[in-house]
């Protein structure tokens, strides 16, 4: 017979390697530190019982921030042409609520000016008559946001419902009005002003749009796609800076009788870097996401009225830059940019891209999609083409599902992020 010495640490170990694959698999992470304790905790039974050298205990931060479990947004645009100029204003809100109560409030107002082209062709066989008309715009936009941080959800609709009517295209029209009345002002008919924002931010960018329609009069089909580019910088209160550049892209495809049918998909990126008061670099964010909704509606005339539901798939990488590692590289890739030293770049873009791969934060999200859309257009036929159109669009996104993946763990659901 075999001895059996050694044969009950044996056992233990292999106890332990087992247990670490179960907690790996089922265990859900919140935004508590429960994951680097649930490694550190593996790691001290594992070299309990093979007398190797065990990791000092430390103090557990929380390793992960609240999830945006609700977001509701509300924008209205209004846009005028002239010829072949196009100018339009875009107003916006939007809440978003996340998952240890507290609740963001951003309000944005963006300005877009470009060149408009329309052309269209018609045909006739007997009886039957069909067009189709290309309209295209290119256009560059400017947007601007003010950023709040509220407590609670209360805190939230007490300051939109004081402060939201400016948000709006008649309530900007009517506060302007007000602004600009001496006798308004007299007598204490001025539009509310809201606290100093917690963050602000700005950016400017480019959008192409093409629209499709061909037609018989009664019904037809419609396609259009946009494509929009920008770089952003925003701006906290306590000192810090994010600089961001995003890139999307649209399209919807839409069949059109006494009922309207239409689908639309887009998907965006954008990527960022987070400096601290000093200037120096604290972290990097890729985020993306996809979306995909079906609608119906109902066309009369300039008037169109679409509501729908979609799916919302976000993924979203985080890289702390304050380690001395990422200093390091930081530094290296400095050195390796600077001119006469390019040769090491290849080399310096991998190890920062490896070192990132181990050490990065990824979650991935779900969203169940509510929205509802309207518009209304007119146009002028005068010595040239005169027209312009209301919109308005409502969002509603519900968090269905929420993993994370820790560095040295693999993908987890969040527990506190299920609503």
């Amino acid at each position: 017979m075999p001895p059996d010495r050694g044969q009950a640490s044996l056992e233990y170990v292999a106890l332990i390697a087992i247990a670490a694959l179960v907690m790996a698999s089922a265990v859900a992470l919140t935004s508590g530190g429960i994951g680097p304790r649930i490694l550190f905790a593996l790691q001290r039974g594992v070299c309990a019982v093979t007398a190797t050298p065990c990791p000092a205990p430390h103090r557990f931060a929380a390793d992960l921030p609240p999830c945006p479990l609700r977001r509701a947004s509300h924008s209205e645009e209004l846009e005028a042409s002239v010829v072949f100029v196009r100018l339009a204003h875009d107003l916006g809100a939007q809440e978003v609520r996340y998952s240890d109560g507290h609740v963001d409030v951003t309000f944005t107002d963006a300005r877009d000016a470009g060149l408009v082209g329309d052309l269209g062709v018609a045909v006739r066989l007997g009886g039957l008559e069909a067009g189709l008309d290309a309209r295209a715009h290119v256009d560059l936009a400017f947007a601007a946001g003010r950023l709040w941080h509220f407590p609670d959800q209360a805190a939230a609709d007490r300051f939109v419902h004081r402060y939201g009517s400016d948000q709006t295209i008649v309530g900007r029209a009517v506060n302007d009005l007000r602004r600009a009345c001496f006798l308004c002002r007299v007598v204490g008919w001025q539009p509310h002003r809201p606290r100093p924002p917690d963050a602000v931010f700005h950016q400017a960018g480019a959008r192409g749009h093409v629209d499709l329609l061909a037609s018989d009069g009664a019904s037809g089909a419609a396609a259009s796609a946009t494509v929009t580019a920008a770089l952003g910088w925003r701006e906290d209160r306590a000192g810090g800076r994010t600089l961001y550049l995003q890139l999307s892209h649209a399209g919807t495809a839409e069949l059109f009788d006494v009922l309207s049918l239409r689908g639309s998909g887009q998907d965006s990126g954008i990527a960022q870097v987070t400096f601290d008061r000093r200037g120096r670099p604290t972290g990097v964010t890729l985020l993306g996401a996809g979306t995909l909704t079906a609608q119906a509606g109902a066309v009369a005339g300039p008037l169109a009225g679409y509501g729908g539901a979609g799916r919302m798939w976000e993924g979203q990488l985080d890289v702390d830059l304050r380690s001395p590692q990422a200093a390091a590289l930081a530094r290296r890739l400095a050195s390796a940019a600077a001119p006469g030293h390019w040769g090491d770049l290849p080399g310096a873009v991998a190890a920062a891209l490896a070192w990132a791969r181990g050490h990065a934060t990824a979650t991935v999200r779900t969203y169940d999609v509510r929205n509802r859309s309207a518009r209304g257009a007119a146009e002028l036929q005068a010595g040239g083409e005169v027209g312009g159109a209301l919109s308005a669009d409502t969002q509603r996104l519900r968090l269905v599902a929420t993993s994370t993946r820790l560095p040295g763990l693999p993908f987890m659901p969040r527990d506190d992020c299920a609503l």
